[in-house]
């Protein structure tokens, strides 16, 4: 039996590898301090505040951009050397996508708002919230909780979840957990806020241009595990303001309108970030916002984890039928 396991592991290892490492991560999230994240993120903050001062917008586009790179290249030296130093095999690149995972974390925050939201819990809501987006939570009413943490659990899937997986699929866990430092320093030099407005604009347009043809493809297929009508009519209907608004990538607009169909819901709509005001349009405007719609997310992305998690191991079950048949 344990030859048989071994035989199967040894020629599907990515497969097996890919399948472990996304139900780990489901039970068992880590903690952002508890991985090469947080460091990413304290270097992105280190270098941003050397670098991003007071300069004319092509200085700091160019800083930006040099910023990026050199952040970029030294993550990568140090990961690398390290993979140098140790067995660089397939379950070393699943530990690295393990690392560049970090969605259940945020669906276990976005749960607990929920539960803070039922009691009338307003303010251990808001502190929740404040963890997992860069917008300010202070004045939210009950409505605006509901509908920031909807968006900040979808672009979390998104990009901590969804975007990985692909990464690992097409490369290896070393550019996937690249991609993650590409979001700490995301989060980090948001070009939203008016300190960075130039100078992350660089991060801002590698990150929504990695993601952009995984929407085009995957966000339809993500919107039938719920039921979405009419949101490909949304996107067409918002797209000019959103553009204009230049608050939000068109890849978000595509994500909340299926978010916005599926949970029958406003989304969306006016922002504060830094006490600064940002204006967007709303998705389904007027659409009531149910309480159980956070709910109802957390499970759709679950359905859709589950499912493809499924689909890797009757992959490998017919696989090794097929090879031993």
């Amino acid at each position: 039996m344990i030859e048989f396991i071994d035989s199967v592991v040894s020629i599907y290892p990515e497969l097996i590898a890919l399948t472990l490492v996304l139900i780990l991560e489901w039970i068992f999230p880590l903690s952002t301090k508890f991985t090469p994240a947080f460091t990413f993120n304290v270097l992105a903050s280190a270098i941003s505040n050397k670098v991003a001062q007071s300069g004319t917008t092509k200085q700091q586009l160019l800083a930006g951009w040099l910023a990026l790179g050199t952040y970029l290249f030294l993550i990568a030296t140090i990961v690398g050397s390290i993979l140098f130093a140790v067995t660089n095999d397939v379950w070393t690149q699943a530990i690295l996508l393990y690392f560049a995972l970090g969605y259940q974390t945020v669906a276990n925050q976005a749960s607990a708002i929920q539960t803070c939201i039922s009691q009338k819990q307003k303010s251990a809501a808001k502190t929740i919230l404040s963890h997992i987006t860069e917008f300010d939570v202070d004045r939210l009413s009950e409505l605006g909780i509901n509908k920031l943490t909807l968006e900040s659990v979808i672009k979390r899937f998104v990009s901590y979840w969804l975007m990985p997986v692909i990464i690992f699929i097409i490369f290896n866990g070393f550019i996937a957990i690249l991609y993650r430092a590409l979001l700490e320093a995301y989060t980090v030099w948001q070009p939203k806020n008016p300190k960075f407005k130039h100078f992350g604009q660089a991060v801002f347009s590698i990150k929504n241009g990695f993601e952009f043809l995984p929407t085009l493809l995957i966000a339809p297929i993500y919107s039938v595990f719920k039921s979405s009508p009419f949101w490909s009519r949304y996107v067409s209907t918002n797209k000019h303001q959103w553009q204009q608004s230049q608050t939000s990538s068109f890849n978000q607009l595509v994500w909340l309108s299926i978010v916005s169909a599926g949970c029958k819901s406003e989304l969306a709509g006016p922002l504060m970030l830094n006490q600064q005001k940002l204006t967007r349009p709303r998705i389904n405007q007027g659409a009531p916002l149910f309480p159980s719609a956070i709910g109802e997310l957390l499970k759709w992305n679950n359905r859709f984890r589950l499912s493809f998690i499924l689909f890797n191991i009757v992959t490998i079950s017919t696989l090794v039928l097929t090879n031993v048949i």
